[in-house]
């Protein structure tokens, strides 16, 4: 019988790449060419790069596809701060009129106060009466950096401490209305209504 010669363990592996298992021979150290078996749990690296989310800039044509692009965005920040992603969404919806009427991605309405931003037109409760006013706006990259940019606004202004505090979605409602966010006195109920209303329910598939 012809027998088979035997090959140092570190020689095989060399020329044969990596194996999961290797006959030995008894006594010898050895380990046998021909008993190699193929690892086939090493992974080779992909050459394929993963898709990236595409990165919104600008007013949405339609409802449905606002609500598509800020949910998930919603739904992250709302992990990182506890506010319940569907207030999140409705301020954004009243703020723009559900995505429609955006200008230098403010999707929330946040005033630059000073700094640097966008000049629009809004309209402000002023002694009671709705009015017409210029103001400058914090202006963001994208819908991503606009909804990033509303949790950090949120968290560095303590006014806000009870909205972040709350914990049930009327309760963040009602402390949203009280922080002063808008001048509107019906600013929470209207948000209240789009958060638990039948659009964001059926578009956002919300129980």
């Amino acid at each position: 019988m012809m027998m088979m010669e035997a090959v140092p363990f570190q020689k095989v592996k060399k020329e044969m790449g990596n194996y999961s298992q290797y006959a030995r021979e008894e006594n010898t150290g050895n380990y046998a060419k021909y008993a190699a078996v193929p690892d086939n749990t090493v992974e080779a690296p992909s050459l394929v790069e993963k898709p990236q989310a595409p990165v919104h800039t600008g007013p949405f044509e339609t409802k449905a596809a606002f609500v598509s692009a800020i949910q998930p965005l919603a739904k992250q920040l709302s992990q990182e701060l506890g506010i319940d992603e569907r207030v999140i969404i409705a301020q954004s919806a009243v703020e723009t009129g559900w995505g429609s009427k955006v200008k230098g991605n403010s999707f929330f309405g946040i005033k630059a106060h000073g700094g640097e931003g966008i000049d629009f037109t809004t309209h402000e409760v002023v002694n009671g009466k709705r009015v017409k006013i210029k103001d400058t706006f914090k202006a963001y990259d994208s819908l991503a950096d606009s909804v990033q940019g509303y949790g950090t606004f949120l968290q560095e202004n303590p006014r806000y401490k009870p909205f972040l505090s709350a914990t049930t979605l009327e309760e963040q409602v009602a402390a949203l209305g009280r922080s002063g966010y808008a001048t509107d006195p019906n600013y929470a109920r209207t948000v209240r209504s789009i958060a638990k209303g039948n659009t964001l329910r059926e578009l956002g598939g919300y129980e």
